[in-house]
This record gives C-alpha cells, structure tokens and sequence, in this order.
C-alpha cells in the first residue's frame, strides 16, 4: 500500500483559555483537537465536517503549519513537520497550499493581482522574473480570467472571480496539498457551482490533493472521495462519500445528513441538532455525543467508545457497535435508521 501524502496521528491540539471568576481568572484547558487520525492519499479529496466550534479549522491551520501540535504527528511524504528546519518548512509551505472562505480579505487590496499571484513563486525563488510573469498569465487563463487582467486590482473583480484568483495563487507553486476552507461558502449559488467544477478541472489536470472543511453537504457529497465528521474535536465516522451519505452510522451523522436535507416548511425531527453544543473546555464524559444523542446507553454516559473498524472498512466511535458480532455496516446502519425515526 502506499504511503499517504498527509498521515496526521494521534494529533492533539491544545489551548489554555480564561474564564473570569468574582475574585481569580480560572484556566482551564481546551483541546480543539484530540486524538485525530487522518490521511489524505495522493489526488484525493477528503472532507471533513462538522458544526462550527468541533475543531475543522484548527486541524487545517495546524497542518498549514500556523499552529503547533500539543501531542501526536503531521506527517508529509513520511516526515514531520514539527521536525522541519527553515528551508524544509520554506519547501512544504510551497506544497501546501490553502483557499479560505473570504476572498476579499485573503487578497491585499494595494497589490495587482499579477503581483499576488506571482508572490509564493518570489518567496519559493525558483523561476525568474520572465517566467513568473508567463506563469502568471498561464494560471489566469486555467482559472477562467483573462491574462490582461494581471494588472487590475482585487476590488475589480467580483466575488467569485477573487475566490479564482485564490485558486490560481494557491497553484503557482505547483502545491501537492490544498486545504480548502469553505472555499464557496461566502458565494452565490450560481458562482458556487462554477468554483466547486473549477476544483474538480485542477485536480483532474494537475493530480493536487484537496483537505475540504465545509458545512455545506452537498458539496462534500460531489467534491469528496472520503468524508471524516468530527465532533468535540474528535472523528466520530469516516467513510467513502458515497457510503456515508447513503448509510450514515453514527447518531451525530445521521442528524447532520437530515439538518442538511431540512428545508423551510420541513418538520425535523424533535431529536435534532437544536440542543446546545457542550462546552469544548469540560466535554461530556463517556461519549462527547451522549447529551444529544436519541440512542444514548447508561454505558455511553462513563465509557468512552473508540474508533472501531467495521467489516466494510467504514470507522465509526460508538457503542452500538461494540458486538464483534454484527455483520456489515450496511446492514448496521439500516438497522439504526429504522429505530430513530
């Protein structure tokens, strides 16, 4: 098997917050990410999902190297970057790469857009003036603009316009990785669909794989080989895409799918996502899941479930899947449908 691009393990990432008190601040530590697993092969997109406040963004900026692990491992191509020295790190921040949700705030209002662009390959120092300038013009042209256009500045762009201006800076230096951060929330539907097929044309030409944190289902479902939900700052299920949408396992999952769905006039189920998320600074014990969860068990409330390995290969943290006994997760998962709604 080969090695994957991207091996995060067991990664944990810590802060210590403040809380006022009537006479002392009281300190308590928040761990945004405990105890992931994850891995991104070469040309492929995983999706990572979850409500706000479960810990996506601080998974990407910490493997965008912006923040430090606490414990565990970012491993690129077998090595970690905790580890790397100035020039190695100089070297992986050309081959991770990242588009955020703003367009407008990603992009110096003061620079021309040649400039912007052409700026990770002056940083890289690995094509000379001419050539940057070529480039520059080759990368308009892949994202949809015109090359004349390198002399405008961003507010003469619209908005999904600028998002391709962040997509043709994020490949000027030929990256391995993009961590893509609701890169179309900030968008119209119809520029949306423009963009999410723009990624899909830069990674069949170019073989660029994408880390996607994004709230929005559907694009997940269409961009995604696999999808990692997170929860509390924990995966709770990773599957292919087309498998977990179809057979959600895990309680949390499974909410998330319908809220998705729900549209104004619906009726949701009164077991919904509408209950308040604890807080990430004094998690529930047993399952972080258990204070919303329509299948809690008194086991679920003191033991924590672990990331178990289903027959099919789908990973889901839940007791009701602790019987070695059970058959495959299709099965499973049909099952658990039936009896929560």
């Amino acid at each position: 098997m080969n090695e994957p691009l991207l091996d995060i393990r067991a990664l944990r990432v810590g802060f210590t917050v403040r809380e006022p008190g009537i006479l002392f601040a009281q300190k308590h530590r928040l761990w945004a990410v405990d105890g992931v697993d994850l891995s991104v092969a070469a040309g492929e997109t995983l999706g990572l999902v979850g409500e706000s406040g479960c810990g996506k963004t601080t998974l990407a900026m910490t493997v965008l190297g912006l923040e430090a692990p606490s414990a565990g491992q970012v491993l690129f191509e077998g090595a970690d970057i905790a580890k790397f020295d100035r020039t190695a790190m100089k070297c992986y921040r050309a081959s991770v790469q990242a588009v955020l949700q703003d367009p407008w705030s990603s992009l110096s209002p003061r620079s021309r857009v040649g400039d912007i662009i052409a700026e990770p390959m002056v940083v890289s120092g690995r094509l000379s003036a001419a050539e940057r300038s070529r480039r520059v013009s080759r990368l308009l042209e892949e994202v949809g603009l015109d090359p004349s256009q390198a002399a405008l500045h961003p507010h003469e762009f619209s908005g999904g316009q600028r998002q391709r201006l962040c997509i043709a800076r994020a490949l000027s230096v030929e990256p391995r990785l993009i961590v893509l951060d609701e890169p179309v929330s900030a968008l119209d539907v119809s520029v949306q669909a423009q963009i999410i097929n723009l990624l899909r044309d830069v990674q069949a030409r170019t073989g660029v794989s994408y880390l996607l944190i994004s709230h929005s289902l559907a694009t997940v479902h269409y961009l995604c080989t696999r999808v990692a939900v997170m929860y509390l700052g924990q995966i709770v299920e990773l599957a292919p895409a087309d498998e977990l949408f179809s057979c959600p396992l895990h309680p949390y999952t499974k909410l998330l799918i319908e809220a998705g769905r729900w549209r104004a006039g619906d009726e949701l189920d009164e077991r919904d996502l509408s209950s308040e998320l604890p807080s990430p600074t004094a998690p529930p014990p047993g399952c972080r899941f258990n204070t919303r969860c329509p299948r809690v068990m008194p086991r679920c409330r003191t033991e924590p479930p672990r990331l178990r390995v289903l027959a099919s290969g789908h990973l889901v943290r839940c007791h009701l899947y602790d019987d070695p006994n059970l058959g495959g997760s299709r099965d499973i998962s049909r099952g658990l449908m039936e009896t929560t709604t």
